[in-house]
């Protein structure tokens, strides 16, 4: 069993897709020009056997998706990263939320990230995944995520940007 730490402001809303896989969403969005309701994205997860990375291809509008699955999670967030996503792990736990307080304030003890500091000092932002903390992730622009426990760690194991003009062909 999977333990995974869910932190989510009241924004997201929980959508239980079936018995092995939780969505927690949230934003203004449209999936083929229909508005966002919960019969629509479990219709949609349903067809698309719980492929979040095939929403890319049918969504509109400022959003981000978790989708908890019995032995990953999948993150999904829009071009310009409305609501961001940071996540955590320690062993064999991961921590998830949209606010990186949430996160930060559970932990005990913090580690600056030398290299990822460098990064930002030189860039103004960090490169990736990567944030000033060690072990604290983030979500970039545009992407998609899958998270998945291997070896008793968790790992990020496909990672892919989407493309930011697939809507003005």
């Amino acid at each position: 069993m999977l333990k995974i730490e869910k932190l989510f402001c009241n924004k997201f809303n929980k959508l239980n897709i079936n018995n092995e896989e939780t969505l927690f969403y949230c934003g203004n969005f449209f999936i083929d020009n229909k508005k966002k309701n919960q019969k629509i994205l479990k219709k949609f997860f349903k067809e698309n056997k719980s492929d979040l990375r095939k929403l890319d291809q049918k969504i509109n509008g400022f959003f981000a998706f978790v989708l908890i699955k019995s032995n990953s999670v999948e993150i999904l967030t829009d071009q310009v990263r409305s609501y961001p996503i940071f996540f955590w792990w320690e062993e064999d736990k991961l921590s998830i939320s949209n606010l990186v307080e949430k996160i930060l304030y559970k932990k005990k003890q913090l580690n600056l990230d030398k290299n990822a500091i460098g990064e930002f000092l030189n860039l103004g932002f960090c490169i990736e995944n990567n944030t000033i903390i060690q072990n604290l992730k983030q979500t970039s622009s545009g992407s998609f995520i899958k998270l998945k426990k291997i070896k008793n760690k968790w790992k990020i194991v496909t990672q892919i940007k989407f493309n930011s003009l697939k809507n003005f062909n």
